[in-house]
Parts: structure tokens; C-alpha cells; sequence
């Protein structure tokens, strides 16, 4: 019975390790990639629904400028469907970086 407790603790510690602090969540170099194509995203609806810029700019050519594929792109999106705390991370960034542009826009 010692010998399950101790397995069972030793397991619990190594899973909570190996778990990504609050501070760690949306902070890999993808994510960094993945929310400025989100940021440009809405940047670019932003324009499109004022009536300012080309209304024709695809996330494939988002995608292209920011050197994603369109897979890994998909990859990254399934990622976040199975981590909804990362996901949620990321959404915050972009939520913050469209705030700095408005303020940025508005000389705020």
C-alpha cells in the first residue's frame, strides 16, 4: 500500500511540474505568431467594416506574411480546442495588443 501512495504521489508531482504556470500560458513562439495573425485579423475586419483598406486580404495571405501554413495554423487551433486556459491566455494578448492600437489610433 506504501508502495502505491508513493507512485501515486510521485506521479502528481511530476504532472504538476510538467504543468505551465499562469505566467507560462500563450508565451511560446507560436503563440507569439498566432496572435498577430489574430491581431491583423481584426485589424483588418476593423478596417474593412470602417471602409478603409482592401477588403480582399485572406488569412491564407496573413497566414503567408506571417510564415505559417495553412496546417500549421490548423495545428495551433486544435491546440487550443484541447487547452482552453493557453487559448484563453492568447485571446488575452489580443485583447491587450488591440487596446494598445486604439490608443495608438485615438492618441490615447
Amino acid at each position: 500500500m506504501k508502495l502505491v501512495s508513493f507512485l501515486f504521489t510521485s506521479v502528481l508531482i511530476v504532472i504538476i511540474g510538467c504543468a505551465p504556470s499562469p505566467e507560462e500560458l500563450g508565451n511560446t513562439l507560436t503563440d507569439s505568431l498566432v496572435i498577430e495573425v489574430f491581431v491583423d485579423i481584426n485589424l483588418i475586419n476593423a478596417r474593412a467594416e470602417l471602409g478603409y483598406g482592401n477588403i480582399d486580404i485572406t488569412l491564407d495571405s496573413i497566414l503567408s506574411y506571417h510564415g505559417l501554413s495553412q496546417t500549421e495554423y490548423d495545428q495551433q487551433i486544435d491546440y487550443y480546442v484541447r487547452h482552453p486556459d493557453t487559448y484563453t491566455a492568447v485571446l488575452n494578448q489580443v485583447t491587450q495588443r488591440m487596446a494598445e492600437e486604439s490608443r495608438a489610433i485615438s492618441g490615447f
